[in-house]
């Protein structure tokens, strides 16, 4: 039981980083002004966040495959 708690806790944090990640370039499109913010596209820059959402939803479809 504790493993599939833990297996959860993982699938949930990276699937979290992933949806965040991409609803900041969804907010980034939809933003004609740009705002200051801190999102991961501020802190990172776009090629970095890129990497973290490819990153975040390929261990998030690991786990639950």
């Amino acid at each position: 039981m504790a493993r599939k708690i833990k297996t959860m806790n993982e699938f949930s944090y990276h699937l979290g980083m992933a949806v965040q990640i991409r609803d900041d370039f969804e907010d980034e499109i939809q933003d004609e002004d740009e705002s200051d913010s801190p999102n991961f596209i501020n802190i990172l820059g776009r090629e970095q966040a890129q990497e973290k959402l490819t990153y975040h939803s390929k261990i998030a479809y690991e786990i639950i495959s």
